[in-house]
């Protein structure tokens, strides 16, 4: 089982974007800190909620099933990421499907398994033509649109954007679907190119990580659409962020912005979660620190929750989610009792 995440708490500053999240609570706390995990071995959604407010996901029934492929409409085929909007959507993107679902708990019961409560809102049946091979990120910006990390193998790689238009529920309508950002050259070898995670910092830019071959491709790229033109293919528009452990195998497959504009990303190979700030405002981090590490793992995602800590998702032997805290100031959580 790959954990990948999202996290939907009730009042959430951050998994990958500025924006507040709202769901439905299902227990009678102002702070559940409910959290909504993809499961790509079983394909199902799981809603963890803390019931009796320890601190963990441990307890009785602490665990449930949002989404099954079994018992709802639609038949997941590798779900690889996901996001909540603020109405409390939480939209997953299928790699199997080359599809991205919207599902909405309304009735409150904890699952997005009733009528209605999960529909199709884009798919490779768009209007556009629009190409969508693996969806890795999600993200939705303060305007409502939604951002994909997109990797096509054997054909161009970037961040796909999505737009409601008609607000009929998809995005998969005439002009819904578009570009926003294109890899120069990335047509030309399947590993060029590999965007993973996708968010809206902290300035407004959107970026997004890659994991591609191709030279100097690796890295946290910085998307500002500079002269409006809707698409950040420009020159000057795309720009290389951060690369925190340049010259190794990195790979970067999370993303993810705090309350205090400190980027931080996760390397599964060296096994580190590395933080990252650009310190006098140039579009370049500037300064960079081990934050965590460990071995025996693989992280294929980080959530920085509303209380400030960060919740690190790990595939490696048991799937578990540990909760990384800097009680000591020190922009690392190496100390005792930090993790």
């Amino acid at each position: 089982m790959r954990l990948n995440k999202f996290l939907a708490p009730l009042a959430l500053a951050g998994l990958a974007s500025s924006l507040t999240a709202q769901v439905v609570p299902i227990v009678p706390f102002a702070r559940t800190l409910d959290l909504l995990v993809v499961d790509t071995t079983n394909d199902r959604l799981y809603r963890l909620s803390d019931f009796d407010q320890n601190g963990d996901y441990a307890g009785p029934g602490e665990v449930l099933v949002a989404y099954d492929k079994l018992l709802g409409p639609f038949v997941w085929s590798s779900p690889s990421c996901v996001f909540v909007g603020a109405d409390g959507t939480a939209y997953v993107g299928d790699v199997g499907t080359d599809t991205i679902y919207a599902l909405r708990d309304t009735n409150g019961d904890g699952d997005m398994l009733d009528a209605n409560e999960a529909r199709i809102f884009f798919d490779p049946s768009n209007a556009g033509g629009v190409q969508m091979q693996q969806s890795h990120g999600i993200t939705i910006d303060a305007l409502g649109q939604m951002f994909v990390a997109v990797s096509n193998p054997g054909s161009v790689d970037g961040v796909l954007r999505l737009v409601d238009l008609n607000l009929d529920g998809d995005a998969n309508d005439p002009g819904e679907a578009s570009y926003y950002h294109s890899v120069p050259n990335s047509a030309s070898s399947t590993a060029f190119s590999i965007p993973t995670k996708v968010a809206v910092g902290p300035d407004f830019a959107l970026y997004f990580n890659d994991v591609g071959t191709g030279a100097g491709q690796r890295g946290v790229w910085r998307l500002f659409d500079l002269n409006g033109d809707g698409d950040c293919d420009d020159a000057g528009e795309a720009n290389l962020f951060w690369n925190p452990a340049a010259g190794t195998n990195a790979q970067y497959w999370s993303l993810a912005f705090d309350a205090t504009g400190a980027a931080y990303v996760t390397d599964h190979i060296g096994e580190r979660v590395w933080r990252g700030v650009d310190t006098d405002f140039d579009g370049v981090v500037d300064s960079t620190t081990l934050f965590y590490q460990t071995s025996g793992s693989t992280w294929w995602d980080l959530v920085v929750r509303d209380d400030g800590a960060l919740w690190l998702f790990d595939s490696d032997g048991n799937d578990r989610i540990t909760v990384l805290r800097d009680l000591d100031n020190d922009f690392t959580a190496l100390g005792a009792g930090e993790a």
